[in-house]
Protein backbone atom coordinates (compact mmCIF):
# COMPACT_ATOMS: atom_id res chain seq x y z
CA UNK A 1 0.00 0.00 0.00
CA UNK A 2 1.39 3.47 -0.87
CA UNK A 3 1.75 6.41 1.72
CA UNK A 4 -1.33 8.28 0.45
CA UNK A 5 -3.41 5.41 0.81
CA UNK A 6 -2.48 4.71 4.04
CA UNK A 7 -2.97 7.99 5.12
CA UNK A 8 -6.37 8.75 3.95
CA UNK A 9 -7.86 5.38 4.28
CA UNK A 10 -7.05 4.90 7.71
CA UNK A 11 -9.96 4.65 10.31
CA UNK A 12 -10.36 4.03 13.72
CA UNK A 13 -11.08 0.47 14.48
CA UNK A 14 -13.20 -0.68 17.70
CA UNK A 15 -14.41 -3.62 16.44
CA UNK A 16 -12.02 -6.75 15.98
CA UNK A 17 -11.72 -9.76 14.32
CA UNK A 18 -10.15 -12.78 16.62
CA UNK A 19 -7.67 -13.62 14.01
CA UNK A 20 -4.19 -14.01 15.69
CA UNK A 21 -1.85 -10.68 14.83
CA UNK A 22 1.73 -12.49 13.98
CA UNK A 23 4.83 -11.12 15.63
CA UNK A 24 6.10 -10.22 12.80
CA UNK A 25 3.73 -7.90 11.76
CA UNK A 26 4.11 -6.67 15.75
CA UNK A 27 7.71 -6.18 14.59
CA UNK A 28 7.04 -4.40 12.25
CA UNK A 29 4.71 -1.73 13.85
CA UNK A 30 7.06 -0.98 16.39
CA UNK A 31 9.81 -0.65 14.22
CA UNK A 32 8.09 1.43 12.26
CA UNK A 33 7.57 3.68 15.39
CA UNK A 34 11.41 3.86 16.17
CA UNK A 35 12.18 5.89 13.07
CA UNK A 36 10.14 8.49 13.96
CA UNK A 37 11.16 11.51 14.71
CA UNK A 38 12.53 13.23 18.04
CA UNK A 39 13.97 16.41 19.86
CA UNK A 40 17.34 15.97 19.49
CA UNK A 41 17.41 12.44 18.51
CA UNK A 42 16.24 11.60 22.11
CA UNK A 43 14.13 8.56 21.40
CA UNK A 44 12.39 8.73 24.63
CA UNK A 45 10.06 6.23 24.09
CA UNK A 46 9.49 2.26 25.11
CA UNK A 47 6.56 0.45 24.00
CA UNK A 48 4.93 -1.94 26.12
CA UNK A 49 3.25 -4.84 23.88
CA UNK A 50 0.49 -6.53 25.89
CA UNK A 51 -0.98 -9.64 24.64
CA UNK A 52 -2.62 -11.27 27.90
CA UNK A 53 -6.25 -11.59 27.99
CA UNK A 54 -6.26 -10.63 31.85
CA UNK A 55 -4.29 -7.59 31.18
CA UNK A 56 -6.06 -6.39 28.47
CA UNK A 57 -9.47 -6.57 29.90
CA UNK A 58 -7.89 -4.21 32.84
CA UNK A 59 -6.25 -1.93 30.54
CA UNK A 60 -9.89 -1.70 28.96
CA UNK A 61 -11.82 -0.98 32.35
CA UNK A 62 -8.44 1.49 33.04
CA UNK A 63 -9.58 3.20 29.76
CA UNK A 64 -13.04 4.45 31.04
CA UNK A 65 -14.39 0.45 31.03
CA UNK A 66 -14.28 0.60 26.70
CA UNK A 67 -14.80 -2.80 26.86
CA UNK A 68 -14.37 -2.92 23.29
CA UNK A 69 -10.64 -2.41 23.78
CA UNK A 70 -10.90 -6.30 24.78
CA UNK A 71 -11.63 -8.01 21.41
CA UNK A 72 -8.24 -6.09 19.81
CA UNK A 73 -5.22 -9.08 20.35
CA UNK A 74 -2.93 -6.90 20.72
CA UNK A 75 -2.13 -3.16 22.92
CA UNK A 76 0.87 -1.10 22.95
CA UNK A 77 1.55 1.11 25.59
CA UNK A 78 3.50 4.40 24.57
CA UNK A 79 5.83 4.88 27.37
CA UNK A 80 7.89 8.47 28.01
CA UNK A 81 11.21 8.06 29.44
CA UNK A 82 10.75 11.54 30.76
CA UNK A 83 14.32 11.29 32.63
CA UNK A 84 16.18 11.19 28.87
CA UNK A 85 13.80 14.82 28.04
CA UNK A 86 14.31 16.70 31.70
CA UNK A 87 17.41 16.33 31.60
CA UNK A 88 18.29 17.86 28.18
CA UNK A 89 15.41 20.71 27.77
CA UNK A 90 14.55 20.90 31.98
CA UNK A 91 10.79 21.07 32.54
CA UNK A 92 10.24 21.87 28.41
CA UNK A 93 11.12 18.18 28.22
CA UNK A 94 7.25 17.36 29.67
CA UNK A 95 5.87 18.58 26.59
CA UNK A 96 9.07 17.62 23.99
CA UNK A 97 8.50 14.08 25.41
CA UNK A 98 5.01 13.92 24.98
CA UNK A 99 5.16 15.35 21.21
CA UNK A 100 8.15 12.58 20.47
CA UNK A 101 5.81 9.53 21.63
CA UNK A 102 2.84 10.92 19.21
CA UNK A 103 4.53 11.14 16.67
CA UNK A 104 5.99 7.70 16.92
CA UNK A 105 2.54 6.53 17.57
CA UNK A 106 1.18 8.07 14.48
CA UNK A 107 4.25 6.02 12.41
CA UNK A 108 3.09 3.12 14.39
CA UNK A 109 -0.60 3.52 13.24
CA UNK A 110 0.13 4.36 9.51
CA UNK A 111 2.09 1.14 9.30
CA UNK A 112 -0.54 -1.00 10.74
CA UNK A 113 -2.91 0.30 8.26
CA UNK A 114 -0.10 -0.15 5.68
CA UNK A 115 -0.01 -4.13 6.43
CA UNK A 116 -3.57 -4.73 6.56
CA UNK A 117 -3.81 -3.94 10.35
CA UNK A 118 -6.83 -2.03 12.46
CA UNK A 119 -5.34 0.07 15.17
CA UNK A 120 -7.07 3.35 17.03
CA UNK A 121 -5.55 5.62 19.55
CA UNK A 122 -6.95 5.45 22.92
CA UNK A 123 -5.43 8.34 25.21
CA UNK A 124 -8.09 8.49 28.24
CA UNK A 125 -7.35 6.10 30.88
CA UNK A 126 -6.21 6.07 34.36
CA UNK A 127 -2.58 6.86 34.31
CA UNK A 128 -1.56 5.52 37.88
CA UNK A 129 -3.86 2.20 37.59
CA UNK A 130 -1.50 1.74 33.95
CA UNK A 131 1.39 2.29 35.51
CA UNK A 132 0.36 0.03 38.40
CA UNK A 133 -0.18 -2.96 36.11
CA UNK A 134 2.05 -3.28 34.23
CA UNK A 135 4.84 -2.37 36.46
CA UNK A 136 6.29 1.15 34.83
CA UNK A 137 9.03 3.06 36.69
CA UNK A 138 7.76 6.04 38.77
CA UNK A 139 9.45 8.42 36.42
CA UNK A 140 7.80 6.71 33.09
CA UNK A 141 4.65 7.85 32.03
CA UNK A 142 2.21 6.12 29.58
CA UNK A 143 1.27 8.33 27.49
CA UNK A 144 -1.46 6.38 25.14
CA UNK A 145 -2.74 2.90 24.08
CA UNK A 146 -2.47 1.61 20.61
CA UNK A 147 -5.07 -1.13 19.80
CA UNK A 148 -4.18 -3.23 17.56
CA UNK A 149 -5.38 -6.43 15.40
CA UNK A 150 -7.67 -7.44 12.32
CA UNK A 151 -10.47 -5.05 11.74
CA UNK A 152 -14.21 -6.77 11.61
CA UNK A 153 -15.46 -3.23 10.49
CA UNK A 154 -14.11 0.50 10.51
CA UNK A 155 -15.49 3.63 12.11
CA UNK A 156 -17.33 5.44 9.97
CA UNK A 157 -15.28 8.15 7.85
CA UNK A 158 -15.31 11.27 10.11
CA UNK A 159 -15.77 14.91 9.12
CA UNK A 160 -12.46 16.68 8.17
CA UNK A 161 -11.59 20.32 7.95
CA UNK A 162 -10.76 21.42 4.85
CA UNK A 163 -7.27 21.72 4.61
CA UNK A 164 -7.86 25.13 3.13
CA UNK A 165 -9.54 26.63 6.45
CA UNK A 166 -6.68 24.41 8.38
CA UNK A 167 -4.07 26.62 7.11
CA UNK A 168 -3.17 30.17 7.25
CA UNK A 169 0.55 32.06 5.70
CA UNK A 170 2.88 34.34 6.99
CA UNK A 171 -0.14 35.15 10.27
CA UNK A 172 -2.42 34.16 12.22
CA UNK A 173 -6.02 34.29 10.28
CA UNK A 174 -4.58 34.80 6.63
CA UNK A 175 -5.72 32.63 3.99
CA UNK A 176 -6.37 34.95 0.97
CA UNK A 177 -3.40 34.26 -1.85
CA UNK A 178 -3.50 34.64 -5.42
CA UNK A 179 -3.24 31.13 -6.29
CA UNK A 180 -4.51 27.99 -4.91
CA UNK A 181 -1.64 25.90 -3.21
CA UNK A 182 -4.04 23.02 -2.39
CA UNK A 183 -5.06 21.18 -6.08
CA UNK A 184 -5.85 17.99 -4.15
CA UNK A 185 -8.22 19.57 -1.60
CA UNK A 186 -9.39 21.32 -4.70
CA UNK A 187 -9.75 17.88 -6.46
CA UNK A 188 -11.47 16.19 -3.38
CA UNK A 189 -14.14 18.80 -3.61
CA UNK A 190 -14.75 17.70 -7.65
CA UNK A 191 -14.51 14.23 -6.60
CA UNK A 192 -17.47 14.92 -4.21
CA UNK A 193 -19.73 17.14 -6.30
CA UNK A 194 -19.62 13.98 -8.71
CA UNK A 195 -20.57 11.32 -6.42
CA UNK A 196 -23.52 13.36 -5.34
CA UNK A 197 -24.49 13.88 -8.67
CA UNK A 198 -24.51 9.75 -9.21
CA UNK A 199 -26.51 9.29 -5.91
CA UNK A 200 -29.16 11.94 -7.55
CA UNK A 201 -29.45 9.83 -10.52
CA UNK A 202 -29.52 6.37 -9.14
CA UNK A 203 -32.63 7.96 -6.60
CA UNK A 204 -33.71 8.86 -9.93
CA UNK A 205 -33.75 5.92 -11.50
CA UNK A 206 -36.96 4.03 -10.09
CA UNK A 207 -39.37 6.88 -11.45
CA UNK A 208 -37.54 6.53 -14.94
CA UNK A 209 -37.78 2.49 -14.74
CA UNK A 210 -41.23 3.18 -13.70
CA UNK A 211 -42.62 5.58 -16.49
CA UNK A 212 -40.70 3.24 -19.10
CA UNK A 213 -42.85 0.63 -17.89
CA UNK A 214 -46.21 2.14 -18.59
Amino acid sequence: MGLDQSIFKRKSCRAYTNKKVSWESIGAVLEAGTFAPSASNLQNWTFIVVTDEGKREKLAHLSMKQTWMMDAPVHIVVCNETSKVKDYFGERGNLYGTQNCAVAAAFMMLKAEDIGLGSCWVGGFDVEGVKTLLEIPADVIPELILTLGYPDRLDKEPERMSVTFATFFDSYGKRKLDYDPFPLAKQTKKLQKMKEKGLKKLKALPGKLKKLGK
